[in-house]
């Protein structure tokens, strides 16, 4: 009898605990639904950030990879070969939306695509930045604001500046390519960037602009944009053409001529005249192709007195550059303060550093006034060292140098120039973080306009 009871209450207090195991309540899909909100929210808010305003330039220094096509996220069809296609834009596009219905997590990457962001390269790549140069490019890096950016022979490239927003775009560099940007957002969201493109050609994908203004500048003409599709061509004799394939180009030469570029027309500018050819837009590719062909033929039998031309030019606003860095140096406490607060995430006020600004503001424009003379003609040479290594201009300057001797010792005789121009657009950069987005115009007046192209940044247009 006792024995049977002990059965009995062992098999009770076994039901027991199961009746609790039963009850008790399944927490496990609940915790990783909140973990995967909390990623997902983390994720929503860095896609907010306007990481033209971050300068984090330590991170490019991973070796390229023998994957860079395939892993790029983009198809290499649509950049902007020396005699390539007009664009694959509107292919990827679609492409992009319709793998991100099979895939949400690649509709997440491209969302979070920082400015600057390389989304695609193939070849040489080299990015000039504080003193430096970056060769290690990778898929994923970033160019900032005022970094030079130049793609070597047989080399393509193509940065984000926040596409799919509005005054947003991407921009597609072709082989011998230079050029650096300054972006921005306003008080009233508008977007406004320039683009300084110094030699090479590109091809620039605008998304429509509600307000704001999208702007490149050219040795020849500065082009304004207004949602739009086309490619800037540069001959290193100066000349230009925009071929339009979407939109409208508004062409403004040096005089202040202005020429509208609509979708299906070429607008070539030479020696400071304009002219406009329209035509199918399918026929845009060829006749860009059969122009750039012509156009390089005829410049090679100039190509040697170009190259005298140019390095008469850098050697003379060289000096004149280094005297003024070393003026703006006696100002570096100023530069660093800046800095420091910069990376500490301050956000200045117009009326923030004000004694600071007008006291560095003097030897600043000094320095920008020889860094805009020079800049071009300096990638001029660089361009044309790619064309005599094959071939094209070699023989005797003008002042009695071989070009053989000049471009095999250009790099090691050029290196402290390059490091001054990349420290007089850190210092600029510093300088226009310190003004709060104001025109810096405010502080140079009148003489901005002597900058030429680079009034651009100073303008209270931009």
């Amino acid at each position: 009898m006792n024995k049977s009871v002990r059965i009995f209450s062992f098999i009770l207090c076994l039901l027991f605990i199961g009746a609790i195991i039963a009850c008790k309540p399944k927490t496990t899909t609940n915790s990783q639904t909140t973990a995967g909100q909390g990623d997902h929210a983390t994720q929503t808010t860095a896609q907010t950030a306007d990481s033209s305003t971050t300068d984090s330039s330590t991170s490019q220094t991973q070796p390229q990879t023998g994957t860079t096509q395939s892993t790029s996220g983009t198809s290499g069809q649509g950049t902007v070969p020396q005699g390539g296609e007009q664009s694959a834009s509107n292919q990827q596009t679609q492409s992009q939306g319709n793998n991100a219905q099979q895939n949400p997590t690649q509709q997440d990457t491209t969302a979070r695509r920082k400015i600057g962001e390389i989304v695609f390269f193939d070849g040489t790549v080299t990015i000039a930045r504080k003193g430096a140069t970056v060769k290690n490019t990778q898929i994923g890096d970033i160019v900032y604001t005022f970094d030079i950016v130049t793609t070597g022979p047989k080399s393509k490239l193509e940065i984000d500046l926040a596409a799919g927003t509005p005054g947003g775009g991407t921009v597609k560099l072709a082989e011998n390519t230079s050029f650096y940007f300054d972006t921005k957002l306003l008080d009233n969201g508008a977007r406004k960037t320039v683009i300084q493109l110094l030699v090479g050609a590109l091809q620039v994908k605008v998304d429509k602009l509600a307000n704001g203004s999208f702007t490149i500048a050219t040795d020849a003409a500065t082009l304004g944009v207004r949602g739009t599709l086309f490619i800037v061509d540069t001959i290193p004799d100066g000349t230009i053409m925009v071929t339009c394939a979407e939109g409208t180009v508004a062409v403004k030469t040096d005089d202040g001529t202005e020429i509208k570029a609509p979708a299906g027309s070429a607008v070539v500018v030479q020696d400071g005249n304009a002219s406009r050819k329209d035509m199918a837009p399918e026929a845009l590719i060829g006749y860009r192709n059969e122009w750039r062909k012509t156009m390089y033929d005829a410049f090679a039998s100039k190509a040697l007195s170009y190259t005298s031309i140019y390095a008469g030019i850098v050697d003379t606003q060289s000096a004149k550059l280094t005297a003024a860095i070393q003026k703006l140096r006696a100002h570096q406490a100023i530069l660093d303060m800046w800095a420091r607060d910069k990376d500490s995430g301050k956000v200045p006020r117009f009326t923030d550093y004000m004694t600071e600004k007008k006291t560095i503001a003097p030897a600043l424009f000094e320095v920008l006034t020889a860094l805009f003379a020079i800049e071009r003609p300096y990638y001029r040479l660089v361009e044309l060292k790619a064309l005599h290594a094959s071939g094209i201009g070699s023989g005797t300057m003008k002042d009695g140098r071989s070009t053989s001797a000049y471009f095999g010792e250009f790099d090691s005789k050029t290196q402290v120039l390059v490091t001054a121009m990349t420290e007089a657009r850190e210092a600029l950069k510093l300088f226009a973080w310190a003004s709060a987005g104001s025109p810096l115009g405010n502080f140079f007046g009148a003489k901005a306009e002597s900058l030429g192209s680079g009034n651009l940044f100073f303008d209270e247009e931009f």
